[in-house]
């Protein structure tokens, strides 16, 4: 699977001007979100950029709204002379909506240019495609209404789609785009803004890399939930050679004589570690008169699913540690091989069983140090996510800030792309 977020500029000889500029943008902006406030000098130093660029660009980016001006630094510059004048970002400049449609669930989010949730509301999600649209579409309107920021008022509306794990879909990539475009064409109507849709773990990654845990690397982001799911970064962003897509890592076999998957295999990562596993085991074992905290009201799995066995496993209970520590486990299987295949050292976990905490990340990054233990200098990292269980909150409005705000190049329409497998398929 290739990278899905968007094409590269087609750069020819003599013309490549625009393109060199629009890079230069987001260089600037890049640093402007992760270190600001910086003067120009040392938003040069940061970039590379010649002075006079960031003072052009920078000019620019004022005039637009989306940085200002906010005072002088403290100390004089290295070069001597005044106190350097300081630039941000102007959280202001811009808001967007954001809607992530779970397997289970839609996320529905408005955020500022700065990342910041201004408002959120997790609802369970209708089983059609108008129902999951309609919901969404009100929800936006009432969130935006509360914090002051209409529907008319928003850039975009990044929208992230996790396919339904219960359709055995012969290319399950093809159905979720096509699932994602259908969507986008009925918000788009109904709400008159552009909205810029992609898959779910492409805009969970996106979000740790614009707001969240890693920058520039090459890493995979794992959520742990209905299913498991991944988005992988590759490359550089800040030098522009980048690129996101899914990775189908639920269906990765971590068990050859495990139990039978949806996907008609055997022993794949899902039938160990995704919540609709883990919530079954426990269930089950409740029913057995097990003496558990699964079995109590507060830590129903049929009602809380992973989030509840992981908070149960913080707690010493035995059933959910076990649990917790077969997930582990296996994902640690999972993740090492992926680590190995993309040739990456990070790798962010996500997902309500974060609510273990460190009973799920310390045997997590055991068994992957274990099992990468004779590639020489590799140093693993295993984090949780920058945003804990509100992951999905910032998912669909990264996609909408960074193809909107910070992206440098015009993007494929996102129905486009789906016309077009749709073609092949």
């Amino acid at each position: 699977m290739m990278p899905t977020d968007g094409p590269e500029p087609e750069l020819i000889r003599g013309q490549n001007a625009p393109y060199i500029r629009q890079h230069n943008r987001r260089l600037i902006l890049h640093v402007l979100r992760t270190e600001a406030p910086l003067s120009r000098r040392r938003i040069a130093e940061s970039t590379g950029l010649q002075p006079a660029t960031v003072t052009n660009i920078v000019g620019e980016l004022i005039a637009m709204g989306l940085a200002q001006e906010i005072g002088q630094s403290r100390s004089r510059s290295s070069a001597g002379g005044r106190p350097q004048v300081l630039v941000d970002l102007n959280a202001n400049a811009a808001h967007v909506g954001g809607v992530y449609i779970g397997i289970r669930r839609i996320y529905v989010s408005i955020v500022d240019i700065k990342g910041t949730v201004l408002a959120c509301e997790r609802l369970m999600r209708p089983a059609s495609t108008q129902g999951v649209a309609r919901v969404a579409a009100s929800t936006l309107r009432r969130l935006g209404r509360g914090v002051g920021v209409p529907v008319s008022a928003m850039a975009a509306i990044g929208l992230a789609v996790v396919v339904s794990a219960t359709v055995r879909a012969a290319d399950p990539e093809t159905e979720s785009v096509r699932l994602g475009a259908a969507l986008a064409a009925i918000l788009e109507a109904e709400l008159g803004k552009p909205v810029l849709d992609d898959r779910g773990p492409v805009a969970m990654v996106l979000a740790e890399s614009l707001f969240g845990a890693v920058s520039d690397a090459r890493c995979i982001l794992v959520h742990v939930g209905t299913t498991v799911s991944a988005g992988v970064q590759w490359g550089h962003r800040l030098f522009g050679r980048f690129g996101y897509w899914p990775s189908p890592i639920g269906h990765t076999i971590v068990d050859p004589d495990g139990v039978e998957c949806l996907c008609g295999a055997r022993g794949c990562l899902d039938t160990v570690a995704s919540e609709r596993y883990l919530a079954d085991r426990a269930a089950r074992a409740a029913r057995g008169r097990l003496r558990t905290l699964l079995g109590t009201p507060e830590f129903d799995p049929r009602q809380r699913g992973s989030e509840a066995i992981g908070e149960a496993a913080a707690h010493g209970d035995a059933l959910a540690m076990r649990l917790v520590d077969e997930a582990a486990g296996a994902l640690g299987v999972a993740i090492a091989n992926a680590l190995q295949i993309i040739n990456a050292d990070t790798a962010v976990i996500a997902g309500p069983i974060l609510t273990a905490g460190d009973r799920l990340l310390v045997p997590l990054r055991e068994r992957v140090t274990a099992l990468l233990a004779g590639s020489r200098g590799r140093r693993v990292r295993i984090v949780p996510t920058a945003f804990g269980l509100d992951a999905p909150f910032v998912a669909g409005p990264s996609l909408a800030l960074d193809r909107s705000i910070f992206g440098p190049y015009a993007r494929a329409n996102p129905r486009q792309r789906a016309v077009a497998l749709s073609a092949r398929s």
